[in-house]
């Protein structure tokens, strides 16, 4: 069973970066897509078009070779953190703990590794529904919480 989710998600990978090689692979796409895969009940043919909407449509430029989507969203959490929560902001800055060094993986695997699998399928709901902000609001509450 292991050997088999790790061949379909091996084929899943594969098929993603050859049919979008100006995007290609970024290391937290193998969370995401192991997700989808567990999803769909192992269904490769919609894990792959539920990937591409991912890639194209929903998170734009977060998997890309220049994470420009990425990096545009964790500059706008960085300044959210400094307004909203200025106490964490600081301490964050005292302990020498960047925001990046943990949120930017929590933003590029869409949060499935770091949260529940119920959590996830909320968040994504909201996701596909609303784009990418929706990664920065969750990231804030998360953050709010653990204050």
């Amino acid at each position: 069973a292991r050997t088999d989710e790790a061949t379909r998600l091996r084929r899943l990978l594969r098929a993603f970066v050859m049919s979008k090689p100006a995007i290609g692979y970024c290391q937290a796409m193998n969370f995401v897509a192991l997700f989808l895969l567990r999803s769909t009940d192992y269904n490769e043919h919609d894990a792959f078009l539920l990937l591409l909407m991912l890639a194209e449509k929903v998170v734009p430029g977060y998997w890309n070779d220049d994470m420009s989507g990425t990096q545009a969203d964790m500059h706008l959490l960085r300044s959210l953190v400094a307004l909203a929560m200025p106490e964490l902001n600081a301490h964050l800055q005292r302990v020498n703990l960047p925001l990046d060094l943990f949120a930017s993986q929590w933003l590029v695997s869409l949060f499935s590794y770091a949260l529940p699998p119920l959590t996830v399928c909320r968040v994504w709901d909201w996701l596909f529904l609303d784009g990418p902000t929706v990664l920065l609001s969750v990231t804030l509450a998360l953050l709010r919480r653990a204050q």
